[in-house]
């Protein structure tokens, strides 16, 4: 069971496979089976598709823009909207439940 920091500062748990590494800042619970592809230190876009697959780039902590499309349906997708400005840090916590259920608290510090 893989448990690794997730692009938006989550924890992952369950089934799933990273291929690269890079920093995790935040904390949460990442509960269904999933893929995360990326390279190194994530920067820049990321989006979830099916029950948990990952595919793009992504960190907490960057510097300049990050521009996030996404949304979670009950079968683990996620869809929206969140861009992030300037230099700071991506830190939360939330837990994403399989059944559709997102308690999120998320904060962005800096610029």
């Amino acid at each position: 069971m893989d448990r690794e920091w997730d692009i938006d500062g989550e924890w992952e748990t369950g089934n799933g496979t990273r291929i690269g590494n890079g920093t995790r800042i935040g904390n949460g619970t990442w509960m269904g089976n999933g893929i995360w592809i990326g390279n190194g230190t994530r920067t820049g876009n990321g989006t979830r598709t099916g029950n948990g697959t990952r595919i793009g780039n992504g960190t907490g902590i960057e510097n300049g823009t990050w521009i996030r499309n996404e949304t979670r349906m009950g079968n683990g997708t996620w869809i929206g909207n969140e861009t992030r400005m300037g230099n700071g840090t991506w830190i939360g916590n939330g837990t994403w439940m399989g059944d559709g259920t997102w308690i999120r608290n998320l904060i962005w510090i800096g610029n």
